[in-house]
């Protein structure tokens, strides 16, 4: 399991400088039925070369609090304070071996790509996240949730 500061401490410093121009569309917060957070949005990144915006879905699940945390119920926990998942359909997220990695490290569920080890876009499994999840855990940050 991870928290969004250990996923961002493995990301590639290009990513956090494609982020700049990613936009979120629409989000959404709520809570599962056992009281649980999540927060999904809509995000998109101008594609400079055909004009276009396709739009990806991004979400982060809170899972449970990090150990040594103070005590706080499920319902009051904090994103920035809890071990999360993520997701993303963006083809970087999905082909560029991100989802594997962390769904070895509890963080992801296999949802857009095949479940294969990335052993040539990322060998090192390393657990990053891309572009567009930065910018949701910049949001949320900065909402306080």
């Amino acid at each position: 399991m991870l928290t969004l500061k250990k996923m961002e401490s493995q990301t590639p410093g290009k990513i956090f400088n494609n982020s700049k121009i990613t936009k979120i569309i629409s989000l959404r917060k709520g809570r599962t039925k056992i009281g649980a957070r999540y927060v999904v949005a809509k995000t998109s990144t101008p594609d400079l070369y055909y004009g276009k915006a396709p739009v990806y879905d991004t979400s982060i699940l809170v899972l449970k609090r990090k150990p040594g945390a103070v005590k706080v119920p499920l319902k009051n926990l904090r994103i920035s304070q809890a071990y999360v998942k993520v997701a993303c359909s963006c083809p970087y997220f999905t082909f560029w071996g991100c989802e594997v990695p962390l769904y070895k490290s509890d963080a992801a569920d296999i949802f857009y790509s095949n479940g294969k080890d990335p052993n040539i876009r990322n060998p090192a499994q390393r657990r990053w996240v891309c572009k567009h999840l930065l910018v949701l855990f910049k949001k949320c940050a900065f909402e306080g949730l």
